[in-house]
């Protein structure tokens, strides 16, 4: 009975993993002026009246009908055209109508005229835009940047230092984000957005464990892969822990192929399964399914399975399907496998699940992955060569972001209504979540509609200011876990979202299409049905078919190319 579940979940699996493989800028500003000042966040004062015992008030240098420094950023109003992602929670008739962009061009004579497009059809829409060679001066929104390299413009240092330096002095400063919007062919052609007070976001999955079930059972919080093997089994055997009169209690839930995986476990073996599953270590890449190491990690999982603690749909199960068991207010799983706890389980029972640290394993290692991208999008904010006048409009985006307030203001909307202080220094900030503004159904909706969320957001990373998450518990709670397993994580990176050419990135797709069909097949059929030497060796050779010495030397490339 049991081998025919097991053989309808890997029929199952093979199944799914079959399916999932089958506007104005055409001249650029001049080069930077190494005495160039940068701009100024104030608006510029009007000069007093002549006084004979006093200097004259010189006029803000110019070129043309730019100022180069203060406000406003041009003599006369220039309009720009820009093509901007619209979400649905966005409520205004047009992005014109928000108060913060008409507050902006009465500051910086400024104005723009809007290509607003639904979030839902952008992917053709800004591929049309494109093809048709009818550009608007700039884009906010996902764009190929390296497919449509031709028609953006360059942003060089010179010209970033003289027209942008809040965004040169923060790339000076994090050479990873200079790194991520920088091209295969080393040149620049769009910013970056986002903000960059998500340390959360390193998370990448995590294992938690019903506490109160755990003292049912008297048993303490397992540290190594012996004490975890040893509470499911003591869950398995305990009975009706959850109280319901019935037998449905399932010790360890995960969705493998639904965003909720064992990958982490594999680091009790010192050996991580990445996404991509290529591992680095003292600077080189390898494969990490043909290392011994990944061996003993799937004789381990498959001890697992043999003791009847695993989920048998956990390897065929989609998120819904997963999500049905895991936020029952009832519980049915004893540990489980989570990105953030508060989406996972139910509100009523996120007190009684509590993180596992990353498990010690048989020799001592104690490792668990994280994310390998970041909060910092590369390719939402360029500027196209149909741009006539760009310095403007860079001066424009840079002055958005010249001081935290202001930054905060374009993203979460005005100062305590989306967002507000949390001390008196200015350093710590917070959304407003107890109340929801008047004439809006949400804050998110109050967000989108005043500010710049999402894909639309056209302001830059920010550094040295802090979120504070004590009223927002889902975060919080992830928080917690992140800087408990900041320890173990692996030490070196490959950042999956440094930009590629479009033909190493044809070949990495070509590549990972059938490995990775091949290696979660692989691991389902190791953990359910048994891992000896034997299949191992088939398991290498089935491996040189698949050229993973070709994929690796792509990630090593990939590895290379990025700051340490």
């Amino acid at each position: 009975m049991m081998n025919q579940r097991v053989n309808r979940v890997l029929a199952a699996v093979l199944c799914l993993m079959l399916c999932i493989g089958a506007a104005g800028c055409a001249q650029q500003p001049a080069a930077a002026d190494s005495t160039q000042t940068p701009a100024a966040s104030a608006p510029a004062q009007s000069a007093p009246p002549a006084a004979t015992d006093a200097p004259q008030q010189s006029e803000p240098e110019m070129e043309g009908n730019l100022y180069l420094t203060g406000l406003p950023i041009v003599k006369e109003t220039t309009t720009y055209s820009v093509m901007v992602s619209k979400s649905t929670l966005d409520k205004t008739a047009s992005f014109a109508d928000k108060q913060i962009l008409k507050d902006a061009q009465a500051q910086t004579n400024i104005a723009f005229d809007w290509m607003e497009v639904p979030a839902s059809g952008w992917g053709d829409r800004v591929n049309i835009v494109f093809a048709s060679g009818d550009l608007p001066d700039a884009i906010f929104g996902n764009v190929d940047v390296v497919a449509n390299s031709r028609a953006l413009m360059e942003l060089t240092d010179d010209v970033l230092a003289k027209y942008m330096p809040n965004v040169s002095a923060f790339l000076d400063e994090n050479p990873l984000v200079k790194a991520k919007i920088t091209a295969p062919d080393g040149k620049v052609y769009a910013l970056p957005t986002g903000e960059d007070s998500s340390a959360w976001s390193v998370l990448s999955d995590a294992y938690y464990i019903n506490t109160q079930w755990l003292d049912q059972l008297n048993l303490e919080m397992p540290q190594t892969t012996q004490e975890f093997y040893d509470v499911l089994v003591a869950a398995k055997n305990a009975g009706d822990l959850n109280g319901n009169g019935a037998a449905d209690e399932i010790p360890f839930g995960f969705a493998q192929v639904g965003g909720y995986p064992i990958n982490s476990l594999f680091g009790a073996f010192g050996i991580i399964n990445t996404a991509h599953y290529n591992n680095v270590e003292d600077g080189k890449v390898f494969f990490a399914p043909a290392d011994a190491r990944y061996y003993e990690a799937l004789v381990w999982l498959n001890s697992l399975f043999n003791a009847g603690v695993m989920d048998l749909e956990g390897f065929a199960q989609t998120r819904a399907q997963y999500n049905g068991k895991s936020l029952a207010e009832e519980p049915v799983y004893f540990v489980l496998s989570a990105g953030t706890i508060g989406n996972t389980v139910a509100s009523s029972q996120l007190e009684n699940y509590q993180h596992i640290l990353p498990l010690e394993g048989p020799n001592g290692d104690r490792l668990t992955r994280r994310s390998d991208a970041s909060s910092t999008y590369n390719m939402r904010n360029v500027i196209t060569v149909a741009c006539e006048e760009p310095a403007g409009l860079m001066r424009w985006m840079d002055w958005c972001m010249s001081d935290v307030t202001m930054f905060l203001n374009w993203r979460q909307g005005a100062e305590n209504v989306g967002w507000k202080w949390v001390d008196d220094a200015h350093t710590k900030w917070t959304r407003i979540t107890d109340e929801v503004a008047p004439g809006y159904n949400s804050n998110d909706e109050y967000r989108f509609t005043e500010g710049f969320m999402g894909e639309t957001a056209f302001v830059f990373t920010f550094s040295g200011i802090d979120r504070d998450i004590s009223t927002d518990t889902m975060t919080l709670r992830k928080v917690e876990t992140a800087q408990a397993y900041a320890p173990y994580f692996q030490q070196e990176i490959i950042y999956t979202d440094l930009l590629q050419s479009a033909e190493v990135q044809s070949q990495i797709t070509l590549l990972f299409a059938d490995i990775d069909t091949y290696i979660k097949y692989f691991v389902a059929e190791s953990v359910t049905n048994g891992i000896d030497e034997a299949k191992w060796q088939e398991h290498l050779a089935q491996l040189e078919k698949l050229r993973i010495d070709e994929y690796v030397a792509l990630y090593q490339d990939m590895y290379d190319r990025q700051p340490k």
